[in-house]
């Protein structure tokens, strides 16, 4: 791909990003955990869990806002550290049991 293409996609990535970041902000407002426990919980219904102390892993365009909202509560109140993955997202995200 060419320079320019890259810069493009680059743009729009961090647009995406700062969208996502202003809409999780609302929604953390509106969805409160109580602890580390209750978000891991909410992950662990949507398949996402703890892949060592303090650190959840994951392709961040699976996250739906509710879980988004509980990886900002579990970085910004516990220090949880997020990693983003790349994955075949041909799955539908739904939570596990459905």
């Amino acid at each position: 791909m060419s320079e320019n293409v890259w810069k493009e996609q680059a743009i729009q990535l961090m647009a995406l990003l700062d969208q996502e970041k202003r809409k999780n902000a609302k929604l953390v407002e509106f969805m409160s955990f109580t602890s580390d426990d209750d978000a891991l919980e909410l992950l662990k219904t949507y398949g996402h869990e703890e892949a060592k102390n303090g650190i959840i892993r994951g392709d961040w365009r699976s996250f739906d806002d509710a879980c988004m909202a509980a990886v900002k509560y579990l970085c910004d109140e516990w220090d949880f550290v997020f990693e983003h993955v790349d994955s075949d997202l041909s799955t539908p995200h739904t939570p596990t049991g459905e």
